[in-house]
């Protein structure tokens, strides 16, 4: 952001600068933002993960199938959560984490779901499945009472 602010000052003359002091400025901003994002993606992202499969197993008593994935009984069907984590902001992911809910499709091919939840066909390992919900981190309790309301 200060290379940017920096570069902005220079090229509207308001700041006397050369020009190798300009790329030197945006050089040293893109390694810091560089080294930044490898922190989230190589440090925080798999505690955060695993502090996320935690607490999926303990609120759904859910059993882990993978380091990312678990999974539980909603009535007669098999719901399998997915936590994955994107370096973008959005509705779903404020802190980089989205949770989805896979129901597989051959359990739910003709049975209509109520919103909140929905049909989305997905694959999840290969495997044909309809996504029929996602949150965040923070909405893990809503979830699971929304999903076991409708499912049951």
């Amino acid at each position: 952001m200060f290379g940017l602010i920096y570069i902005t000052l220079s090229i509207t003359g308001q700041a006397d600068t050369e020009i190798w002091e300009s790329i030197l400025v945006l050089l040293t901003c893109s390694i810091i933002l560089g080294g930044f994002f490898y922190l989230i993606e190589d440090k925080w992202f798999p505690i955060r993960k695993k502090k996320m499969l935690k607490k999926v197993v303990q609120i759904f008593q859910a059993e882990p199938l993978s380091e990312s994935q678990a999974k539980f009984k909603a009535g007669k069907y098999d719901v399998i959560i997915d936590i994955t984590f994107v370096l973008r902001l959005s509705q779903y992911a404020p802190n980089g984490e989205v949770i989805t809910f896979h129901v597989p499709r051959n359990q739910l091919n003709d049975k209509k779901l109520a919103r909140p939840l929905s049909k989305i066909e997905e694959q999840l390992n290969n495997k044909p499945t309809y996504r029929i919900y996602r949150t965040n981190g923070m909405g893990l309790k809503l979830a699971k009472r929304r999903i076991e309301k409708r499912l049951t």
